[in-house]
């Protein structure tokens, strides 16, 4: 790894096209193009897709330009680690042979110079959450899998763009569930601290937090939906940054 690092993640790409989403995905690009200027290294994790699944001939056409860049920003040298989120742990080996990316199916934990990090997407370790650890083990059982691509890609994407937007009209996220969700979330990164973590990176929740403690760091990295926020590393000192307040 080179530094400095990018932590990214929930930028939610969708599968249709719209003015706020066009809006997104340039504010991504020039993210991107940041990064591929400063030779360092990005992880992204989790949903930088809405949804993605990959079928052997066929990937989501939408999600073009932004591919293009990944593969752009990893051809100039820089390094690019993707760990699987709720939204798009169906990524199987176009990213890695295509775009050069490393693909993370479990929680990334990595040496740099000295400084251990932990880096996960998050999703699952609320503690009152059964629900939705039901939905992901659903999700990622095998069999599952094996039934969905039976769907083919046209009824397959379609499906999924029909609950993507429903789920988002139910989606309950109000005060308390950010109070609880904050509180989880350090109560986690404490338990990485005792284990020698010097700095714990989440995503998942849409709720930028920083968190310290004897000089070991906390960070849910928000998301490219509303906040606009990522993390960033210059090698010393780990700062969450958004990106529309440096414009």
């Amino acid at each position: 790894m080179r530094k400095p690092i990018y932590f990214i993640s929930d930028v939610h790409l969708q599968l249709w096209y719209s003015k706020k989403e066009e809006h997104k995905k340039s504010l991504l690009v020039e993210f991107l193009k940041e990064v591929k200027d400063s030779g360092g290294t990005l992880f992204i994790a989790g949903d930088l897709f809405d949804f993605w699944f990959e079928y052997k001939y066929v990937i989501p056409r939408h999600f073009f330009k932004i591919l293009r860049y990944l593969q752009e920003i990893h051809d100039h040298g820089c390094e690019i680690h993707i760990v699987v989120g709720n939204h798009d742990y169906w990524l199987y080996d176009f990213i890695r042979k295509e775009i050069g990316a490393k693909v993370h199916y479990k929680p990334v934990e990595v040496l740099f110079k000295g400084k251990k990090f932990y880096i996960a997407h998050g999703d699952g370790i609320l503690k009152k959450d059964y629900g939705y650890k039901f939905l992901r083990f659903v999700i990622r059982n095998k069999i599952m899998i094996k039934l969905f691509t039976l769907l083919g890609p046209t009824i397959a994407f379609r499906l999924a763009k029909r609950v993507s937007q429903s789920s988002r009209k139910r989606s309950i996220r109000n005060d308390a569930y950010f109070k609880q969700a904050k509180s989880d979330m350090i109560s986690f990164a404490k338990e990485k601290f005792k284990k020698g973590f010097d700095f714990v990176i989440l995503g998942h929740y849409h709720l930028p937090t920083e968190f310290s403690e004897n000089n070991q760091v906390f960070m849910n990295i928000g998301d490219w939906v509303e906040n606009f926020s990522y993390g960033y590393y210059d090698g010393e000192k780990i700062s969450l940054k958004y990106w529309l307040k440096e414009k």
